[in-house]
Order: structure tokens, then C-alpha cells, then sequence
């Protein structure tokens, strides 16, 4: 039989299994955060037309639509109107990949 103090011990032991669980995601949250395009460091070193470009991806009507830095694909931006070589290249030496 469960006396009333075991049932209070396993209690007290759950709820510090959930608090380390969520101590744990807020860590995993906190490493993996990605970079919204207008909170990117170097928005400003970038040239005008890719700023412009940058801040216009998630608004456009195509498919393609991101809202991170982490995310966007500079093969896919290939096929997007105003994203030519240099602005490309811009993107590329500026990001770092």
C-alpha cells in the first residue's frame, strides 16, 4: 500500500522531471534560434538593391517565401525576378555559405 508521503515524494520527483525537461527546450530553443532577415548584423553593410531584395522575400507572391536568414537558398533565389549574379554573390560573401 502507497502511504500518503510516497504519493508526495513521487509527485515532488515529477514535477522537478518537468521542470529539467523544460529548462532543457529552452536551452535547445535559445541554440537554435534563427535569424529573422531584419534583425540580420549585417543588414547594413549590404548594398541597397540587396536590402530591398531581402526585405521584399517574405512578402512575395511566388512560392518561395522566407523569413530567415538561416533558411534562404541561394539556388532557389536564382529563379526569383531581381536576384541576379552580383546580388547574389553579395548575399553569398556576406553571410559567409
Amino acid at each position: 500500500m502507497i502511504t500518503r508521503h510516497e504519493y508526495l515524494e513521487a509527485l515532488d520527483l515529477i514535477e522537478r522531471y518537468h521542470r529539467q525537461i523544460d529548462k532543457e527546450q529552452e536551452l535547445i530553443e535559445k541554440n537554435n534560434k534563427k535569424t529573422p532577415i531584419r534583425e540580420w548584423e549585417k543588414i547594413d553593410e549590404c548594398s541597397r538593391r540587396l536590402r530591398n531584395l531581402l526585405f521584399a522575400l517574405p512578402y512575395r507572391e511566388e512560392i518561395y517565401t522566407e523569413d530567415f536568414i538561416e533558411d534562404i537558398s541561394t539556388r532557389r533565389l536564382k529563379r526569383l525576378r531581381g536576384w541576379g549574379k552580383k546580388s547574389i554573390d553579395e548575399f553569398i560573401e556576406l553571410r559567409g555559405y
